[in-house]
């Protein structure tokens, strides 16, 4: 048993003739009340133990892609992946719930992704946030001119990260995978005229860590 202290209320009359109104004193009282032993608190767990969503890889991203998608449109997926995979420094995997993701980086444009892809097919256009390096404010206007010029594509300058259906942005796929490779030429030219280097003869840029506040990665798969 444990003691529970309360304060009971208790009318107190006023001193003086002239008053009318009733003032309140309080006086402490104790109660017994009995321990809960059926009653337990729920604690963050943290740590290994903590339940985490695991980080998608290639194969597991495609299992659930084949799960959500027709045979064409995952031939389209894959596709886009296979061009992200030959041409970014970086393929980051997502840890989204209930669906997988890759994000595409290209050094030379900024340290963040370019475009995502969603395993049910969707295609997310990262624009808003290119702005982290001296190039990437080029690289979005360059970005978002070429978009607009893709049929079914109109990407407000303000929006920040559009959605894009595999409905509609698979049949320009060609005419995305030409865009990407303009803003990826944009940011090697910018960097290049800043740093007087030459871009890497294979068209990929991999500049050191001085630039991308990360370890420079030779192909997909890297870590920030």
């Amino acid at each position: 048993m444990r003691q529970t202290r309360v304060d009971q209320v208790l009318p107190r009359p006023s001193t003086g003739s002239s008053a009318t109104a009733t003032r309140l004193r309080r006086r402490p009282i104790e109660l017994a009340c009995p321990e809960r032993s059926d009653v337990h608190r729920s604690v963050p767990t943290r740590g290994p133990a903590a339940a985490r969503t695991p980080r998608a890889d290639e194969a597991s991203f495609f299992a659930d892609a084949q799960s959500k998608l027709s045979t064409e449109n995952l031939a389209l997926v894959r596709k886009l992946y296979d061009f992200t995979k030959k041409s970014a420094d970086q393929v980051e995997w997502g840890t989204g719930k209930g669906h997988g993701s890759f994000n595409a980086k290209f050094a030379g444009v900024s340290q963040k992704s370019l475009y995502s892809v969603i395993s049910d097919g969707s295609l997310d256009l990262n624009h808003g946030w290119l702005n982290d390096l001296p190039q990437s404010e080029k690289c979005r206007a360059v970005f978002l001119k070429e978009l607009n010029k893709i049929p079914g594509l109109s990407i407000r300058t303000d929006s920040f990260r559009p959605r894009v259906s595999i409905e509609t942005w698979g049949p320009v796929v060609d005419m995305f995978l030409a865009a990407v490779r303009r803003v990826i030429s944009t940011g090697t030219e910018k960097l290049s005229v800043r740093s007087g280097a030459s871009p890497v003869a294979s068209g990929r840029t991999q500049w050191g860590p001085h630039l991308l506040g990360f370890g420079m990665c030779s192909g997909p798969g890297g870590s920030k």
